[in-house]
């Protein structure tokens, strides 16, 4: 069974649009030294509390495995976060206030809020 991540992503950032939350909060707390990771079972367990819609236990571990820092054994969801929040802002703004967001995960919240 491969699972798209990209598809689940997609999802994701509907719905994280759609709802406005801020999903760093759902794993902040499992992550008391603010390094920006969390086991495996953790990252799941805030997924799981952000309470998605069509997200199976499967697409939680493939998000596992995509964003698994190997040096650390742990998930690294800062990095997760950031390509979920990426469709509300971008990093580096305040050098570059002129410039115009065009990324994916940008378009992906802005387009239909039904999820496929």
């Amino acid at each position: 069974d491969s699972v798209d991540t990209a598809g689940v992503l997609s999802r994701i950032i509907r719905q994280v649009s759609a709802r406005r939350i801020r999903i760093k909060t759902f794993f902040s707390e499992f992550d008391s030294m603010r390094t920006g990771h969390c086991t495996a079972s953790q990252f799941k367990r805030g997924l799981a509390l952000c309470n998605f819609k069509l997200v199976t236990a499967a697409d939680m571990t493939a998000l596992c495995r995509r964003y698994f820092n190997s040096e650390r054994d742990k998930v690294n969801y800062a990095s997760f976060c950031a390509d979920v929040d990426e469709a509300f802002t971008q990093t580096g703004l305040e050098r570059n206030p002129t410039k115009t967001l065009d990324c994916a995960a940008r378009t992906i919240a802005l387009g239909p809020r039904h999820a496929k």
